[in-house]
């Protein structure tokens, strides 16, 4: 069992923001912000709901944010997702596939969106700031260009390992193929702003020389050991540095952007949790009773790169380890293991120790689903490069158990405990122990509720800020 240090993430904040009062007022010009981001904003998840909060957040304080994203008027009609496009006018639709990718929206290639959006608005110099996107993949690519064409300064946000996306869902042998198709189609793409000079830092006037990689360096094999993970990682370097800024959610992935290539000024802002998902209810503090069931809470996606079979495979090796070991799984979301996961769960375990609820309202399971669990299990293991989940555990005082020791960096003032490596083993003996030592919630839960509450969107929104003032 570990309980490691948070690291300091605005230690890697570009040397112009060093030195700023984050707490002084803002100046009062309301800005224009345009959004680009390939992200369907109707399903759960991370990226889509740091969006939606940072639009909300923004617009509250006066700013004019407008969306260009992929959806129908039909998907955003889901009563689950509450953020219909039909019902709001800043979120424009770009020309989309009739194709899903991933069971989600996808747009059309970015000469089409493009298109689109000159044809809406004729001079986009005199309707926006700046832009700010928010993924890698067609609508994106389309801001970066537009950007260029018009003069327009750029934030790019880096929320995910792509490398890791592919090495974990794409089957081999088409893990190379994919990866350098995808690497391929993003390197034409750019290729007209690629080619020419780099703009220089908004403060610096002369633009630094990304280096040429080694292979062979045994942090970059580490991260990139197959062809296809040096695909994508060559994609999101060169996403990057076709920035002004670059944003990552977190200190350990801006290192590791920097470790292959990427010499645009980065801040580490988090993405944060909207104040209103927790501003109705007072999180109590978690106390577990010896021998009860230990209550534990999964709210994410069921898929591969989450590692819910790895983590139901520890639920299965604490009971053969201690056969007195009760738990209560509770199960909240939906992906493409949800058949295997419920094959597992019948096969081995009772129907009182697992509750598979599906999709839930995201608003409602801070507030109704959190309220009787002692843990939240972020199961993932170099893939997440913040882990929303634990941020949303830790605004409940719900403590977090987790596989990946980069997440360390998020979890709030030890609020939480790493298992010892990512082998299901290691997380079932890490059960067993806080199973043996029930004091351990109550001690979790109150260090996160003596925290700082700086996840909050209303804390990062006043970062994100600055950085706006100092682009527009």
């Amino acid at each position: 069992m570990s309980n490691p240090h948070s690291k300091n993430p605005e230690s890697l904040k570009h040397q112009n923001l060093k030195g700023q009062n984050l707490k002084n007022p803002a100046p009062t010009k309301a800005l224009r912000i345009a959004i680009f981001t390939d992200v369907f904003l109707g399903i759960p998840g991370g990226i889509p709901s740091s969006i939606r909060a940072q639009k909300t957040a923004l617009e509250s304080l006066g700013h004019q944010v407008t969306i260009f994203c992929p959806g129908t008027q039909q998907d955003f009609e889901n009563p689950l997702s509450q953020f219909g496009a039909n019902h709001d006018p800043n979120i424009i639709l770009v020309p989309t596939a009739k194709f899903l990718v991933n069971g989600a929206p996808f747009s059309k290639w970015t000469k089409h969106v493009i298109r689109f959006i000159e044809e809406k608005y004729p001079n986009l110099t005199e309707s926006f700031d700046f832009f700010h996107i928010h993924y890698e993949a067609t609508t994106s690519m389309a801001g970066l260009i537009l950007a260029k064409k018009y003069h327009i300064k750029t934030i790019q946000t880096m929320h995910g390992r792509e490398d890791m996306a592919i090495a974990i869902n794409v089957p081999h042998p088409f893990k190379t193929i994919a990866a350098t198709g995808i690497n391929l189609i993003h390197r034409t793409t750019l290729k007209s702003i690629s080619k020419k000079s780099p703009r220089p830092d908004y403060q610096n006037p002369e633009p630094k020389k990304s280096p040429s990689l080694n292979y062979q360096n045994a942090k970059i094999k580490n991260l990139a050991p197959t062809i296809a993970r040096r695909e994508m990682w060559q994609m999101m370097t060169r996403q990057a540095n076709l920035a002004d800024q670059v944003i990552t959610p977190s200190a350990h992935f801006a290192k590791k952007l920097q470790l292959f290539g990427v010499t645009r000024p980065i801040s580490v802002i988090s993405n944060g949790i909207a104040d209103q998902e927790i501003a109705n209810f007072t999180p109590r503090i978690r106390t577990y009773q010896d021998h009860e069931p230990l209550r534990i809470l999964w709210f994410s996606r069921l898929s591969k790169e989450k590692r819910i079979l790895p983590f139901l495979e520890s639920l299965k090796l604490a009971q053969e380890l201690e056969p007195d070991f009760r738990f209560i799984f509770t199960i909240i979301g939906d992906g493409n293991q949800m058949s295997k996961v419920r094959k597992f769960c019948r096969k081995h375990f009772d129907e009182a120790s697992i509750k598979i609820l599906g999709t839930i309202p995201h608003q409602e399971i801070l507030q109704k689903y959190t309220e009787d669990q002692h843990l939240s299990i972020i199961n993932s293991y170099q893939f997440d490069t913040q882990g929303l989940t634990i941020l949303e555990a830790a605004a409940c005082n719900l403590p977090v158990i987790y596989a990946d020791p980069d997440m360390s960096e998020i979890v709030p003032n030890h609020g939480g405990l790493c298992a010892k490596s990512p082998a299901p083993r290691a997380m079932a003996e890490l059960l067993l122990e806080i199973y043996h030592q029930p004091e351990l919630i109550q001690k979790l839960s109150q260090n996160l509720a003596a925290s700082e509450k700086t996840y909050l969107q209303s804390h990062q929104i006043e970062k994100l800020l600055k950085l706006y003032r100092q682009l527009s």
